[in-house]
């Protein structure tokens, strides 16, 4: 296969898992569970301080993402309410001790954002939402005998008919872009890691655009120490 044909399935793969991740939000909105994942009393509450450029914060999905990338960072994670003003990351777990609900606080804004997540088989789907209810953000994680195999992050545009956000299945909901991890273990060690973007814009002469990379961890005392960065032609 040749690298524009490799890049075009990746493309076409984030489009359906875009495609299966509306398919979860319908779901979420006709049954009405925005409100009813609101309603439930959390049997317990984790906090994070200063985590930052990390979707979910401390429990990212993708294992290596802040081992690459310097500026991020998973934060602090406190059992229990903390003193500390700077939260990042509130975690809900329900009474099957289920992590169901993320809000993420940011600097200066009052209400945060929340991400609802929830497990179908050996998937786990998270939808983010504005304090308005508008989504903003879908994602996917896809596990096999408990190690995850792929992780998707979708960045979308929900639209507002007549400026005013409405809840609704008929929602036009956009693809913006989206940033997809595929990993390959050897003795339940990740020696390759696979990290592909995404983009479609808008406009006169709409486009797509993909980009891919290839890393391996290099590890030392188990832990990853630096990535060999591989060219894909």
């Amino acid at each position: 296969m040749d690298y524009n044909t490799f890049k075009t399935e990746i493309y076409n793969t984030c489009i359906a898992l875009f495609k299966e991740g509306i398919g979860k939000y319908n779901y979420f909105v006709k049954n009405g569970e925005y409100d009813k994942q609101l309603s439930i009393i959390p049997t317990r509450e984790e906090y994070t301080v200063n985590s930052k450029y990390l979707h979910r914060g401390y429990y990212c999905p993708s294992p290596l993402l802040d081992d690459l990338i310097d500026n991020t960072r998973k934060g602090v994670l406190h059992s229990g309410k903390t003193k500390r003003k700077k939260i990042s990351n509130r975690y809900l777990y329900n009474s099957k001790d289920e992590l169901y609900l993320v809000e993420h606080y940011y600097p200066n804004i009052t209400m945060p954002s929340r991400e609802f997540i929830y497990k179908e088989g050996d998937k786990r789907y998270g939808l983010s939402f504005y304090d308005s209810g508008e989504l903003f953000a879908i994602s996917i994680e896809s596990y096999c005998e408990n190690k995850l195999q792929s992780y998707v992050n979708i960045n979308c545009l929900e639209a507002k008919p007549n400026g005013i956000f409405e809840m609704t299945t008929l929602s036009a909901i956009r693809f913006l872009n989206a940033r997809y991890e595929t990993y390959t273990y050897v003795n339940n060690v990740i020696v390759q890691w696979d990290v592909s973007e995404a983009l479609y814009k808008e406009g006169r002469e709409p486009y797509q655009l993909v980009f891919h990379d290839q890393y391996i961890p290099i590890y030392e005392n188990e832990n990853v120490v630096s990535f060999e960065h591989v060219k894909l032609k």
